[in-house]
């Protein structure tokens, strides 16, 4: 067990990683932890108190990520759990899927060995950035408003992922750029697809500019010199 996350590790209620694979024995969880889901094997799965959020609704991930799983976006699955540690009370948690390269390589049914996986700020948690890269040059350097940059974009992306992400953000009011995630199969036509994750800032949530309900999220997205910031 170790604890998980970046900023919310200096929280006094910390999210926990249980690592199956890193310990003595090394070996998987096998337990179906989530009912609704058919998953049943996970080295890591997460204990978390909702990171930025833990203070305020305890829910905003987890609600945001229950919207965007009605239109087919790949999401963690969540459910509450009571936490004692040594038998004393330790508060709401919620049981969660570690978004990682196991997880993606479930859920895109393929090999964790067969994939690029990034996050953050691009840094690559399996396989590399070189496609993401070349990828990047090309728009760098090409005009998609011509259907033949727009038709290669579409072979190394699959644009309707990307929509459904960019839409989720823009209605959620959830700009942490920070926990930004996507992925492809290393595999001929393999496209970049995007990932649900860490939505405790949405919503008016943490650092929102005030009042949230009036924050523009839109046309912040579609500022053509932009992102601005306040």
């Amino acid at each position: 067990m170790k604890i998980h996350g970046n900023t919310s590790q200096n929280f006094p209620i910390k999210g926990l990683d249980l690592d199956g694979a890193g310990g003595q024995g090394r070996q998987p969880f096998r337990h179906r932890i989530f009912p609704e889901r058919a998953r049943a094997e996970f080295e890591h799965f997460l204990l978390r108190p909702s990171g930025q959020d833990y203070y305020l609704a305890l829910m905003r991930d987890e609600f945001m990520q229950s919207l965007a799983m009605e239109f087919g976006m790949e999401t963690q699955a969540a459910r509450l759990a009571v936490v004692f540690l040594n038998g004393e009370y330790w508060g709401l948690h919620y049981l969660k899927e570690k978004e990682d390269a196991d997880f993606v390589a479930y859920y895109g049914d393929t090999s964790p060995d067969h994939l690029d996986y990034l996050e953050g700020y691009v840094v690559a948690r399996a396989g590399d950035t070189q496609q993401y890269d070349a990828m990047m040059q090309f728009l760098r350097t090409h005009d998609v408003r011509d259907p033949a940059n727009y038709a290669h974009v579409q072979t190394l992306v699959e644009v309707p992922s990307y929509i459904d992400y960019k839409v989720a953000e823009i209605f959620n009011y959830r700009w942490d750029i920070g926990n930004h995630r996507l992925w492809r199969p290393r595999a001929p036509g393999g496209r970049w697809r995007w990932l649900q994750f860490d939505n405790d800032v949405g919503f008016g949530g943490f650092a929102a500019v005030p009042p949230p309900w009036a924050f523009n999220m839109l046309a912040y997205d579609l500022e053509p010199n932009g992102p601005w910031t306040h």
